[in-house]
């Protein structure tokens, strides 16, 4: 049985002895004076106390309790207000910082001539077509041309809403570690990402064709393997941000015909990196989920295509309606490693000086 029914029952009970009692005080005492003596008479009022007390102290601690809630919910919403009022706060600085960055005049910025850090050699590519460079262990990056205009042919940097009434819209991110990388990627005209998602080859961090990708390690765990990655004071090494995301997605879109690749990962299987390229970059057009260092009120923005458009839609304009809403940004807990069943959870990164 219900035992919330139990507990309304044994209420009404109590409620209805409390009645009976109050409406017929004047026999009860009277009955209890003439039989005052008498032992089951004596054991019949104490029993009738020890309830009335009991049921005064249930009313008096739901009370309490009700008061404890009621004190415990206004201290959490101050603290509510206040860490979004941060937040708020957070966004406003960052737009503020964009806007007076993309509308500064750049005389060096040259997204035709990308340039090489140290320590690194040209593979393979145009500049735009993927520029391919790589590290000294083999490491390799994708040169990603951008501008602060709009002009034909070179993305501006930028984040995107991509649907009309998108899930969580960029206005109400935040990113971490934005201004340096806004300022070199417009001064020089680029920036650079991992070709592949970053992958675990004998328990050090790599951007290689086929290797196990990381899969199912939360924010904080992946900022700590990016941060192992490189100790170069010419060089900056990060999680990839909501603008460098955007940036390379509207350029992969904007010069491709692309097919959202749909691993069947379940929980626990491997997924490697160099199945399906565009522009060079490999595995960014699926269902792996990238975490990223954009984040909607302490929560982590993933981005990535989760589920599978039907390739038998024919008419584009229905076709481009499903793949705007498969752009949306989607979060998870800062703690938390998943995302769903059939999707995996990885990261990539940017490279920048």
């Amino acid at each position: 049985m219900n035992t919330k029914i139990i507990k309304i029952g044994i209420f009404i009970l109590l409620i209805s002895i409390i009645i009976y009692i109050v409406k017929n005080f004047k026999d009860i005492r009277n009955f209890f004076e003439k039989n005052k003596e008498k032992k089951l008479i004596k054991i019949i009022k104490i029993v009738l106390i020890i309830i009335f007390i009991i049921f005064i102290c249930i009313t008096f601690y739901k009370k309490i309790i009700q008061i404890k809630f009621n004190i415990d919910w206004y201290k959490q919403s101050i603290l509510n207000d206040k860490m979004n009022l941060k937040y708020d706060n957070m966004i406003i600085k960052e737009m503020n910082f964009y806007e007076k960055a993309i509308s500064k005049e750049y005389e060096k910025q040259n997204p035709q001539n990308p340039y090489i850090p140290e320590n690194f050699e040209y593979v393979e590519g145009e500049w735009n077509t993927g520029f391919v460079i790589q590290d000294e262990s083999k490491n390799q990056y994708v040169w990603i041309p951008c501008t602060n205009k709009d002009n034909n042919g070179i993305e501006k940097l930028q984040r995107t809403n991509y649907s009309k009434t998108p899930l969580i819209s960029k206005d109400i991110c935040a990113n971490e570690k934005y201004e340096k990388f806004i300022e070199s990627s417009l001064e020089n005209g680029g920036f650079y990402i991992s070709r592949f998602e970053i992958g675990n080859e004998n328990n050090i961090p790599v951007s290689k064709m086929g290797v196990e990708i990381y899969n199912g390690v939360n924010i904080e765990k992946a900022t700590e393997i990016v941060d192992s990655m490189y100790d170069n004071e010419n060089v900056n090494c990060e999680i990839i941000n909501g603008y460098a995301y955007d940036t390379t997605l509207n350029w992969i879109i904007n010069t491709n015909n692309i097919e959202i690749d749909i691993l069947d990962i379940k929980n626990g299987e491997k997924a490697y990196s160099g199945r399906k390229k565009y522009n060079n970059i490999y595995d960014f057009i699926d269902n792996t989920m990238d975490i990223t260092l954009e984040n909607s009120y302490d929560n982590v923005i993933l981005r990535g295509f989760p589920y599978q458009i039907d390739n038998k839609v024919e008419d584009i304009r229905i076709k481009n309606e499903i793949l705007e809403e498969m752009l949306d940004r989607f979060s998870i807990f800062k703690d938390k490693n998943y995302f769903s069943n059939n999707s995996t959870l990885s990261f990539r990164t940017v490279l920048y000086k």
